[in-house]
């Protein structure tokens, strides 16, 4: 507040006041001040302990997972990649891998996955099974892309998870091969009991005009009876 001819005064509530004394006292003090910057310390050295620790089991789960993981830069050079993705990647150890521009198909050749990788440069994840044959052993990939945004908000890289599903998708082959198998066979089946009901009911009809056939014949014989037990008693 600026008065005339006075100095200008500040006017605060007791509560902010007491505050701001107690601030005062405590910044007043070489003790408080000390005690206030070693916890800062502490706290920093804490935070960079748990962020090594962090990173440790970051990079153990990186380098030990059964799951292929691949790091791709933007322009499509390989930033990291951890032993597992050596089952995929055409012959490349993970050291001769780093560098390999995944958009020239000669780390991982593959149209579908070129596709997915330029989805994801435009924000956009993908998830597909890749029938990868030149691999040998392992022709079945499950493939995850997952764009990551840098500080911008821009695909700064793209993390690749790469899964061995060929037992999986080898069984649910056979699977869906027993069970074409087993409807064909159903159809067959069926198609048999249905030409046999016909064959019955064909046979049953046939029976029943015998039987009607038989009952003519008979009402016939005794008509003619009764004609000649007629003609006898004429007689």
């Amino acid at each position: 507040i600026k008065l005339r001819g006075t100095e200008p005064v500040a006017l605060v509530s007791k509560a902010e006041l007491e505050s701001w004394m107690e601030t005062l006292d405590i910044m007043s003090n070489p003790e408080e001040v000390e005690a206030i910057r070693e916890g800062r310390r502490t706290k920093k050295r804490i935070s960079h302990e748990q962020m090594l620790k962090q990173s440790q089991e970051l990079k153990t789960f990186f380098d030990y997972s059964p799951v292929g993981l691949m790091l791709i830069e933007a322009g499509g050079s390989i930033q990291s990649i951890n032993p597992a993705m050596e089952l995929f990647a055409n012959g490349y150890q993970v050291s001769e891998a780093i560098g390999q521009n995944v958009f020239r198909r000669t780390f991982y050749a593959s149209k579908e996955l070129d596709a997915m990788l330029r989805l994801s440069l435009a924000g956009e994840g993908a998830e597909r099974v890749l029938s990868h044959t030149s691999a040998g052993v392992n022709p079945w990939h499950h493939v995850r892309v997952i764009p990551l945004l840098g500080p911008h908000e821009h695909v700064d890289r793209i993390l690749v998870l790469f899964e061995d599903v060929t037992k999986q998708k080898e069984l649910e082959l056979v699977l869906s091969q027993r069970s074409s198998n087993l409807e064909e066979g159903m159809r067959h089946r069926l198609e048999e009991l249905q030409q046999r009901t016909q064959d019955l009911e064909a046979l049953n009809e046939e029976s029943n005009r015998n039987k009607r056939a038989l009952l003519n014949a008979l009402q016939d014989a005794r008509e003619l009876e009764g004609a000649v037990q007629r003609e006898h008693d004429q007689l």
